[in-house]
């Protein structure tokens, strides 16, 4: 559900990046995007990065994650910045990020465990027969 709203914008901005196409669609898809980000994968990156490290390198792995995670999205800012500036790339940008949120989710349904109710002991249980 993520991805759709990336598909949407995809579609809805000219080859020359301007809005061609009914702009308030465009501005409710953004808005539909960062709200769906923001109840789903927003907090999930920062639930995972606690719960896949092990109890020993416990903060030393968040902060990595952190970093990281802080390090992909000035490079997804970057790129859209830079990509913006060309025509025909604004739909294929966003067809992109709707494509990565799709794989996101597949890989997150079918690979990630579920560690609801689950303390930070048996979460690293559950990933370790993951690792295994």
């Amino acid at each position: 559900l993520t991805g759709a709203p990336p598909g949407v914008i995809a579609t809805v901005i000219g080859d020359d990046g301007t809005e061609a196409v009914l702009p308030p669609l465009f501005l409710l898809a953004t808005f539909l995007y960062v709200g769906l980000f923001a109840a789903t994968w927003g907090g999930g990156a920062w639930v995972c990065a606690c719960e896949l490290v092990p109890l020993r390198w416990h903060a030393q792995g968040v902060s990595t994650a952190v970093s990281v995670n802080w390090l992909c999205n000035l490079a997804v800012a970057s790129v859209v910045a830079a990509t913006m500036k060309f025509p025909y790339s604004a739909p294929i940008t966003f067809a992109a990020f709707a494509l990565l949120c799709a794989v996101g989710g597949m890989f997150t349904y079918h690979v990630l465990p579920e560690t609801a109710g689950l303390s930070l002991e048996n979460a690293d249980a559950a990933f370790s027969l993951l690792r295994a």
